[in-house]
């Protein structure tokens, strides 16, 4: 039951037993500590001080001041970590904010404006899924935030706002400004059709291009793939889990996303396969499970896992030891292509997708059909992997290379390419 009279002094010290009791590292709860002493410091009367929801609020009020999480300096984005560390441990006796970032928690869906809540539910009704919702909802606050420091309404809006948020968007890199801009399009056009705005501004967004194909997906061969698993050090729990991810994904070319997600429920032992509802498509996707990564999570369930109660076959391997996400995924691959002096060329990318685009790579040097590819991959048509992988076949391609005519050496160039035009 929570206690919204309790002094700051005293919920500092439940936050560094708890962490403490979760055998944290020492110098992650000196951490702590430094940054509790920083917070005490903003408060009236400091440790003695009444810490409840209000004082919650004046402290994040000071700290972003009225910046988004991205522009926010370092040092502040920590205390208002540990901020919600005290507010969370306060009210529900346990932690779970301080895990994720704040753009993920800090709008929870009652400080929503209404508009915005209400078009999110409209996409759920169109069938969305929650993932789509969910990056719909991270743009939309960075718009209602925006448009709290201009102290403007949605009802007020007007192109000058629109057009002052589209350009606030300038330090974002490219995708990322086309997905925001995607996004506030479609609720601008659903604000005029719900009658909250009388003018539809979705005709004023300018329409980006976004040039995602023109660049040949990164692969790694056969060789290089194995000498990153060779780097690993599967004498450790955490070795053990790092290699039968990277295996996982090398063998049957999961998404990042797909493999966090991974539930001893999807793990059919007696059929040796692997089911799964894919996070990007929500398409189902049945994978052989083959024997070398059989054994490697077996492994890793045996002799690496900690104990745990989740459903989630990968787990970190530090205390709480919460499900992987799909950005640790990555950065196990970027960390042992590093260790194993696999140095990227300018421009090859090193995340665990990479590994995916590598299988391709390897199953179109076998000349399997493309149907047979988009069914390994999961995708909803052919076409899909056709656009996306077609450019890494560089043996087929080569066979569709055009002849290039001979030039009379008594004519001139521009002679030759007028006289083609007629």
């Amino acid at each position: 039951m929570q206690n919204n009279q309790q002094s700051f002094g005293v919920l500092a010290g439940n936050l560094l037993s708890y962490l403490q009791r979760l055998n944290y590292q020492h110098r992650t709860i000196e951490a702590y500590r430094y940054r509790l002493r920083h917070l005490s410091k903003m408060l009236p009367n400091g440790d003695d001080s009444i810490f409840n929801h209000e004082a919650w609020e004046f402290i994040v009020s000071q700290l972003e001041d009225n910046k988004t999480w991205t522009v926010i300096e370092t040092y502040k984005r920590a205390l208002l970590q540990t901020a919600d560390a005290v507010f969370e441990l306060q009210n529900t006796g346990t932690l779970e904010i301080h895990h994720r970032t704040r753009r993920n928690c800090k709008k929870p869906d009652e400080l929503l404006l209404s508009e915005i809540a209400e078009h999110l539910k409209a996409l759920e009704e169109k069938g969305y899924q929650a993932h789509t919702v969910y990056e719909y909802r991270t743009h939309l606050v960075k718009f209602q935030e925006y448009l709290a420091s201009r102290h403007t309404s949605i009802a007020a809006i007007t192109n000058s706002e629109i057009f002052g948020f589209i350009n606030s968007l300038s330090g974002y890199s490219e995708p990322l400004r086309y997905r925001t801009i995607c996004c506030l399009r479609v609720f601008l056009r659903y604000l005029h059709e719900s009658s909250v705005l009388g003018m539809d501004y979705s005709i004023l967004i300018p329409r980006m291009r976004i040039h995602t194909n023109e660049r040949i997906p990164s692969v790694y061969s056969t060789d290089e793939i194995r000498q990153i698993l060779d780097s690993i050090n599967t004498a450790s729990p955490v070795g053990k889990r790092d290699y039968a991810i990277l295996l996982l994904i090398a063998k049957t070319g999961l998404r990042a996303c797909d493999v966090s997600n991974l539930e001893f429920s999807n793990l059919d032992w007696e059929r040796n396969t692997i089911s799964i509802t894919q996070f990007k498509t929500g398409k189902r996707l049945q994978l052989p499970l083959l024997a070398d990564v059989g054994n490697a999570i077996v492994s890793y369930l045996r002799h690496g896992r900690p104990e745990s109660q989740s459903p989630k076959v990968f787990l970190q391997a530090r205390p709480r030891f919460e499900p992987l996400k799909a950005a640790a995924v990555s950065s196990i691959f970027q960390n042992m292509a590093q260790r194993g002096g696999i140095l990227s060329k300018p421009g090859r990318k090193h995340g665990a997708h990479a590994f995916r685009h590598s299988l391709v790579s390897e199953l179109l040097s076998k000349s399997v059909p493309f149907p047979i590819v988009t069914q390994i991959l999961g995708h909803k048509s052919s076409d899909t992997t056709l656009n996306s992988y077609a450019r890494i076949d560089l043996n087929n391609l080569a066979k569709c290379a055009l002849s290039v005519p001979s030039i009379p050496s008594d004519r001139p160039i521009h002679a030759v390419v007028e006289g083609g035009r007629r």
